[in-house]
């Protein structure tokens, strides 16, 4: 038996943790020990029963009273602590402190850059996990995730070299020798991206491992189709200001339509459920309701935007956030969806949800690429996941110097 650590540190909403339940029952069923060190505690338990794991709290440094609009991933670093000293080295004490507490074999991050830093200083085996946007490519700089500011690549490679200072003054202090590059500091032993290249949100990667998503589509309550005789579509929303502007085209679409809204006002759930319309703020088992989807309307969350894609159901994104802008873009360069942006909806909300539902080219090239992945078995992908992170240390020590290891296929 080893004992293993997943550590979440970053971003909101269940994605994460979905990722992490299902590995975290998979470790357990092969006889291993594990904790989980993650950013909320209290949606873990919407996830996982305290009896499969020991729950710990994540150290998260306090975000400064500005908010960044990141232009790349190196603006996100900078918030979460990497670059002040003083901030990052309380990070690597909370996880340190974490890491003698629960003495892990190996550690698995996933959107835990602080994690993967201090797993390094430890000596720890690290394995790090994600979709692209939380892995971007290993170059300097970083690319920019907002091409249209025109920022010149020595104006971003400026930050990094002030950032490399702070987090090579960190190493100095634990005995580590200083990094060339941004990006070294959070490289993990092996990384693997949980995604198909196609939903990449780095489109010019070369060379990533992916092996494919890590899904949990059977958590949650099973929620029937509403009446009516039109085309079904799945909304997954979060309450924002357009919310309204979306229920009000649901409805009146004709079509039957399942909204998730968690966190929805219940006057307004109240407001705009109808015959044809089915809102809960409750977790919904996915797999039943894509198998029978003409189209998903969401923000372009990886997950869900993964798991419809396998599906081969076209995606009708509203991105509120810049990971999820990228992702839009991508999804439309490949031709599976359409996306529109939020200050946008009032105008034009109604006309794209018909055009996208009426574009038959767009579902021929879903159901395409889902043909592609047919034969994608997730219990196979996470069975080949566990035989890796159990070999990695043993890996780390007979591997060449500079050289990642390849996942175990």
């Amino acid at each position: 038996m080893s004992r293993f650590l997943l550590a979440w540190a970053l971003g909101g909403n269940y994605g994460h943790l979905g990722k992490l339940a299902p590995l975290t029952r998979a470790l357990k069923d092969s006889g291993h020990d594990v904790a989980l060190a993650v950013r909320d505690l209290s949606t873990l338990g919407q996830f996982l029963d305290r009896s499969e794991a020991t729950f710990l709290q994540a150290p998260v440094d306090a975000p400064p009273r500005w908010r960044l609009q990141p232009a790349s991933f190196a603006d996100i670093l900078e918030e979460s602590g990497f670059g002040n000293p003083d901030r990052l080295d309380g990070l690597v004490r909370g996880w340190h402190g974490l890491f003698d507490l629960y003495r892990p074999d190996v550690v698995v991050a996933e959107y835990a850059p602080s994690a993967v830093f201090a797993a390094k200083l430890a000596g720890i085996p690290c394995l790090r996990m994600d979709t692209g946007f939380a892995i971007p490519p290993e170059m300097s700089p970083y690319p920019c995730f907002r091409p249209w500011l025109k920022l010149r690549r020595e104006q971003l490679l400026g930050k990094e070299m002030n950032m490399l200072q702070a987090m090579n003054q960190v190493r100095k202090d634990y005995g580590h020798s200083a990094h060339e590059y941004l990006f070294q500091a959070v490289q993990a032993n092996l990384t693997l991206l949980t995604t198909v290249p196609e939903l990449d949100h780095y489109p010019a990667r070369k060379g990533g491992c992916y092996i494919g998503p890590l899904l949990n589509l059977d958590t949650g309550q099973n929620v029937p189709w509403p009446g009516g005789n039109g085309k079904r579509i799945f909304a997954y929303l979060r309450p924002f200001p357009e919310l309204g502007l979306v229920l009000d085209g649901l409805r009146d679409c004709g079509s039957q339509t399942i909204a998730v809204v968690p966190g929805i006002d219940q006057e307004l759930c109240d407001r705009y459920s109808g015959s044809n319309l089915s809102i809960t703020s409750q977790t919904a088992a996915l797999r039943p309701i894509l198998t029978k989807a003409d189209l998903v309307v969401s923000h372009t969350g990886h997950g869900l935007t993964s798991a419809a894609l396998l599906a081969g159901v076209p995606t009708l994104a509203i991105p509120t956030q810049i990971e999820q802008m990228m992702l839009m873009r991508t999804i439309e360069r490949i031709g599976i969806g359409i996306g529109i942006t939020p200050n946008a909806l009032r105008a034009h909300f109604q006309e794209v949800l018909q055009k996208t539902l009426a574009d038959q080219e767009i579902t021929h090239r879903t159901q395409e690429i889902a043909a592609k992945y047919s034969r994608y078995d997730e219990k196979r992908t996470l069975a080949r996941l566990i035989k890796t992170i159990e070999r990695l240390p043993e890996a780390i020590r007979n591997r060449q110097p500079g050289k990642q290891e390849k996942i175990n296929r």
